[in-house]
Parts: structure tokens; C-alpha cells; sequence
């Protein structure tokens, strides 16, 4: 019995020295430092892009489903914005979509990009009053967004963010260059910018 776990305790010994811990799922990039390849990174993005598309399309694209009844509900501030409220099985408040946008993005890059407009800004697209979320009516629509996860191609990368070439389609026919950077945070991998080349 000794010897089976003496030979057990080697043999885990000999695993963890050989590197055998560090698996990575599909879907994930290396959190040891290891350089991801170019198959693990569009595994990853076709994991992250359609989640992506659904919060930039929340931001800046059409928004979310509101009450179609809720005229009497609706409420307008001082810069003359007309607030409905939102119906959605999944957010119910401005934190709510946060808490998705920081599955997807890193909060530098939410901050900089879209908080500042959506939520901060004189002009927010959304807000909460009494507990629940509002929606600008008046904001949004048309375009879609969609990256075309086949043409990534990995720029340069370090143990904490990997830069990748990917194509951009707008959603009208047009397609065009993007870069952007994925970061590794404390709670994994983000997408920490996106930069169009043209």
C-alpha cells in the first residue's frame, strides 16, 4: 500500500514538473504565459464575438426591447430625453448589462468606448429609476456589427495580451480591417480594444 501511494505522489510530482496542469479548454487562451496559437485564439473569438455583437449592439445598435404600451410609463428628463421601460427576460438594470459587458471587454475599455455615453454621459441611453431600466427611445438602431473570426491573424502577443488582425463587417456589405487587443485580467481573458485600421 505504501508503495502504491509513494508511486502515486511520484508520479503527480512528475505530472505538475512536466507541465501536465496547464490544460486549456477550447475556448480559452493560456493563462501560464504560454503563447496561445493562432487555433486557440479563434476559438476564442468565436466564443466571444457573438457575445461582443450582443452587447455593442445593446450600446450603440438597437438597444433593447421596450414596454410597447408603456406611453403612461414614460418618463422624460431635463435634456428633453424620452425614457421607456426596458423588457427584458435578462436586464433589469444598468448593472445588470455591465455585469455582461465585463464577460466580453475590459472595464478600461468599457469606460472609455461606451460608459462614459451610455450611462454617464448628459445624454445616457439608459439609466435606472425606481429599481427599474430605462431605455432613450430616441437613441439607436440601424447597423449591425460582426467580426469575421476565419481572417484573425495573431499581430504580436505577451504573457498578458495578445494583439490580433481580424476583419470587421458592418453588417451594410462592407468589410474592414480591425485590430484588436486581448487582454488577461484577473477574471480571464477580455477583448481590451478594438481599433479600425482604415
Amino acid at each position: 500500500m505504501k508503495r502504491w501511494i509513494a508511486g502515486l505522489l511520484a508520479a503527480f510530482m512528475l505530472c505538475s514538473l512536466a507541465g501536465c496542469g496547464e490544460k486549456v479548454e477550447k475556448g480559452d487562451l493560456p493563462s501560464d504565459g504560454k503563447k496561445a496559437t493562432i487555433e486557440q485564439v479563434k476559438d476564442y473569438l468565436d466564443a466571444m464575438i457573438p457575445k461582443a455583437v450582443e452587447v455593442i449592439g445593446i450600446f450603440s445598435v438597437d438597444g433593447l426591447p421596450v414596454d410597447p404600451g408603456a406611453a403612461d410609463a414614460a418618463t422624460e428628463d431635463e435634456n428633453g430625453q424620452i425614457f421607456v421601460p426596458v423588457q427584458s427576460d435578462t436586464y433589469h438594470s444598468v448593472q445588470d448589462i455591465k455585469d455582461a459587458a465585463e464577460q466580453v471587454f475590459t472595464v478600461d475599455y468599457l469606460q472609455q468606448a461606451y460608459y462614459q455615453y451610455v450611462f454617464d454621459g448628459t445624454y445616457a441611453r439608459f439609466k435606472d429609476v425606481d429599481g427599474v431600466l430605462y431605455e432613450d427611445v430616441n437613441q439607436g438602431g440601424g447597423g449591425s456589427n460582426d467580426w469575421l473570426t476565419d481572417t484573425a491573424e495573431i499581430v504580436s502577443q505577451e504573457a498578458d495580451s495578445i494583439v490580433v488582425n481580424i476583419t470587421h463587417a458592418d453588417g451594410y456589405g462592407g468589410k474592414n480591417p480591425c485590430r484588436m487587443t486581448l487582454s488577461a485580467t484577473e477574471d480571464g481573458w477580455r477583448i481590451g480594444n478594438v481599433e479600425f485600421l482604415d
